[in-house]
């Protein structure tokens, strides 16, 4: 269970950070990143902010910073350079990832804020895609584990393979629920049944 202590301090520096950067006026947008904005957090979590400023920014691209004694990383992007990013990144790539599950803090700019949210969007054929992909791997593994048991008898091996199935079925999962893929080695969207990778998960620890 996440300290409800905690999680107040670091709304507290997160309204302090962002005060002290939108008071610029060549701050156009600022979004929250990293375990505060999707997950939990604990005693050991840092605060991760992202900032776009205007073209005209020549400061640093980070800050390491100590607001109500929460580590805080900001990192700040020009407004081209940051389009120029998402126009071209990898969606498995680990800071698109990360971005994918952000949350905006505020925009001053709508195009930015509308581009933001148009980039994250999955349609039907990109769903369809990353659905068919996860079903050829999930059956790709299987055959690799159907191999290994009943033609070589390795049952260690074959239950290697049963991980990616599992991994694969949550892949599915994802796509499914228009959701961008997740840096984690095991996704799990919302509403995801866990009964669905049970038989997989639970005979990678069967001893028979």
């Amino acid at each position: 269970m996440e300290n409800q202590e905690l999680r107040a301090r670091f709304q507290a520096a997160l309204a302090g950070i962002v005060s002290k950067f939108r008071a610029d006026s060549k701050c156009l947008a600022g979004l929250l990143i990293g375990s505060m904005s999707h997950d939990l957090i604990w005693e050991w979590s840092d605060l991760q902010v992202l900032f776009v400023y205007d073209d005209s920014y020549k400061g640093p691209r980070q800050y390491w910073l100590l607001e109500h004694d929460a580590p805080v990383l900001v990192d700040i992007w020009r407004r081209s350079a940051f389009r120029e990013y998402l126009e071209s990144a990898d969606v498995s790539d680990y800071f698109f990832c990360a971005l994918s599950k952000s949350t905006l803090l505020f925009a001053q700019d709508p195009t930015l804020n509308e581009y933001i949210e148009d980039i994250f969007y999955i349609g039907n054929r990109d769903r369809e895609v990353e659905m068919l992909l996860g079903f050829s791997e999930a059956v790709y593994y299987l055959n690799k584990a159907e191999k290994s048991y009943s033609v070589k008898k390795d049952s260690t091996n074959a239950q290697y393979y049963l991980f990616h199935i599992a991994q694969a079925i949550a892949w599915i999962e994802v796509a499914r629920a228009r959701l961008p893929r997740s840096g984690n080695s095991s996704p799990r969207p919302p509403g995801f049944a866990p009964s669905c990778s049970r038989p997989f998960i639970s005979r990678c620890f069967s001893r028979r």
